[in-house]
């Protein structure tokens, strides 16, 4: 599985063949049909996220040997169908997929490179320039963090604005950021960003493929050789569960993993 979502209530759902939910009842496949599958040419980076209606939503890139399209596909009670109509001017079938943030918190965002960003809030909707890449883009505390290789910026009706520069890195992947404090993983090295300066730090996973946490003092990051998990002082590995992809929680009592073997679920114990 590559991707976890964390609904209303017990809900999660998975990005995993077929996509998985699961509710206080159990867990229940919701395979695409047909018309949504990618042929064996194709490589999807896309998303699972939960909409303000409970329901799963999967956002991102499918790639072909020849071109990029977007995907949005919404779930509802006869299944899996393409939802790019909601998406306004994004809804078009333009070249180039979609990225940004889905969930029962304000704001949404999707964009497309060089075309426009959608910030939906519950009070209505309004349009940003997208810039010419994508970005790795990330919600926390009410703000829309997006990273690319100049460093991390926030988003407002004018566009990206660079908030914190990059320091002397290489490709950045994945990345969790708050005011004043970030943490960026670019090709295996691990970045910080505390009291307005970067330093670089060994991972304890490896390279870091997915990163989750409501504070700074209490963040998740999984990546090839598992998981870890940071106190805010000091990094505390994880049992071995082999390469991990995915990280999601409700709080400390509740983290998600996932990877190649499966889903598990973490709960801090003290020292």
């Amino acid at each position: 599985m590559s991707s976890i979502a964390l609904g209303e209530g017990s809900r999660i759902a998975v990005l995993a063949d077929p996509p998985q939910v699961a509710d206080a009842r159990g867990w229940k496949a919701l395979p695409l049909p047909a018309a949504l599958r990618r042929e064996p040419t194709e490589i999807d980076q896309a998303r699972i996220f939960f909409g303000r209606d409970n329901e799963p939503r999967i956002m991102g890139t499918r790639r072909s040997p020849t071109s990029e399209t977007a995907i949005y596909w919404r779930h509802t009670a006869a299944g899996w169908r393409d939802g790019r109509d909601e998406l306004g001017r994004l809804g078009a079938a333009a070249s180039g997929g979609l990225w940004g943030v889905l969930g029962g918190e304000d704001p949404e965002l999707v964009c497309r490179a060089q075309s426009l960003c959608i910030i939906k809030r519950s009070t209505g909707w309004t349009t940003a320039p997208a810039g010419q890449a994508a970005r790795v883009v990330t919600l926390q505390e009410g703000t829309l963090w997006g990273l690319d290789r100049s460093g991390i910026a926030a988003i407002d009706a004018r566009g990206w604005t660079l908030v914190v520069p990059a320091p002397a890195w290489s490709e950045p992947k994945t990345f969790w950021a708050t005011r004043g404090e970030a943490w960026v993983c670019a090709d295996g090295e691990l970045f910080h960003f505390q009291s307005g300066a970067w330093t670089a730090l060994r991972s304890p996973v490896g390279e870091v493929t997915a990163w989750w946490g409501t504070r700074s003092s209490s963040i998740w990051l999984v990546g090839r050789s598992g998981a870890a998990h940071f106190d805010g002082k000091a990094f505390r590995t994880a049992p071995a569960l082999g390469p991990l992809r995915a990280v999601r929680g409700r709080g400390d009592e509740e983290a998600w993993l996932g990877g190649d073997a499966g889903l598990f679920r973490a709960r801090l114990r003290n020292p």
